[in-house]
């Protein structure tokens, strides 16, 4: 299952370079490797961990400033149609935030159920650099399950100084009735593309990724990767909170995906 922390890029990297034309083969003629997977899988986790920290901020803006932010260390002015929120290394649920957040919007008053654009400053997420922008629409009209729509079209400049462009729509779901309880605590849909150098890797929801607040790892659903007509699936499997998924082949074949 997918860990929210950020795992390092270098071994990403290593893998993908160390995957030969001859090991794909023997997979199969149109199979992504289980060292490629895993390598876009985190390059992928950079922006999914943003996203879903993001949705949870929004979620808090009736509450008090601090709240709002994220932490108390971080500092906010407001105007009409827009909010900067300064960072200065706050930890936030676990992730390191620096830099500076602009959100602007037609209100920022009333701004449940309006359109709201991320841009970033000089941001980073856990030591990555952010560039660009996000585009966010929401619906809270269904008692206890918030709907938020993420338009992505950021560059993300990697600690090792690898940039990736990342573009592309997630729906993110919040189930609030199920906190505590039995059941997804949240599910996304969506697809999106990430580009490493002249390498474009399309990414798929095929059945809704869902998990838990207590748990670190996506439970469920399963997520397509492509890569110059190679592919391969994850299984994330059925609910259970572990690292383990299967990694299933256009051949049908599948072997265990963990980290």
């Amino acid at each position: 299952m997918r860990n929210y922390k950020v795992l390092f890029l270098i071994l990403g990297i290593t893998l993908f370079a160390g995957c030969s034309q001859d090991a794909l083969n023997q997979l199969n003629d149109n199979s992504l490797s289980k060292g490629q997977v895993m390598a876009q899988m985190d390059i992928n986790n950079v922006s999914e961990g943003f996203d879903e920290l993001l949705s949870e901020l929004i979620m808090s803006k009736n509450q008090d400033t601090a709240n709002k932010t994220g932490a108390g260390c971080a500092t906010i002015s407001s105007s009409d149609k827009s909010i900067s929120i300064v960072y200065n290394q706050c930890e936030v649920n676990d992730n390191l935030l620096d830099g500076t957040l602009v959100i602007t919007g037609e209100s920022m008053e009333e701004s449940i159920g309006s359109p709201l654009t991320i841009t970033f400053s000089s941001f980073t997420f856990n030591g990555y650099l952010l560039e660009g922008t996000k585009d966010v629409t929401f619906d809270f009209s269904k008692e206890n399950e918030p709907i938020f729509i993420i338009k992505t079209d950021i560059i993300v400049t990697h600690p090792n100084n690898v940039s990736t462009i990342h573009t592309g729509t997630k729906e993110l779901t919040w189930y609030l009735s199920n906190f505590n309880g039995e059941g997804p605590d949240f599910s996304c849909t969506g697809q999106w593309d990430i580009v490493l150098e002249d390498t474009t890797f399309n990414f798929e929801i095929k059945s809704p990724l869902s998990g838990k607040i207590g748990c670190p790892y996506i439970t469920s659903g399963v997520i397509s990767i492509e890569m110059n007509e190679l592919t391969a699936k994850i299984d994330f499997g059925d609910g259970a909170c572990d690292q383990k998924g299967m990694l299933i082949y256009p051949n049908g074949k599948s072997e265990e995906y963990s980290w």
